[in-house]
C-alpha cells in the first residue's frame, strides 16, 4: 500500500499532566487525514482476512458438532446399523483396555 508522503504532517500540541521536569506540553506528529483514512482502510482490509477465516472455521466446527450429534442419535435409535462396521474394527491390545 502506498501512502502519501511529504511534509504535510500535522503537528498538534496536547496538554498533559505536569511532569517532574516541568514539561507540560509535547508534540505529536500526525499524517494528514487522507493518509490516516488510507491507513485505517488498509488495516481493516488486512485484519478482515484472518477474521473471516476464523469465522468460517468456527462455522465448520459448529456444523461438525451438529453432524456428530445427529450421527450419535441415529446410531442410538437404530436408524444406522453399525454392527458390521464394529465387527471390522481391530481388537484393542490388552494393555490399552481401561481397568
Amino acid at each position: 500500500m502506498a501512502l502519501t508522503g511529504g511534509n504535510t504532517s500535522q503537528s498538534h500540541l496536547f496538554s498533559g499532566p505536569k511532569q517532574p521536569n516541568g514539561w507540560r506540553r509535547f508534540r505529536v506528529l500526525l499524517p494528514p487525514p487522507s493518509e490516516q483514512r488510507a491507513i485505517i482502510a488498509h488495516l481493516e482490509d488486512e485484519t478482515g482476512k484472518p477474521n473471516r477465516a476464523i469465522q468460517q472455521t468456527r462455522r465448520e466446527i459448529d456444523l461438525l458438532a451438529e453432524h456428530k450429534t445427529r450421527l450419535t442419535a441415529a446410531v442410538v435409535t437404530g436408524q444406522i446399523d453399525v454392527r458390521a462396521s464394529a465387527a471390522a474394527l481391530p481388537e484393542a491390545p490388552e494393555a490399552d483396555l481401561p481397568e
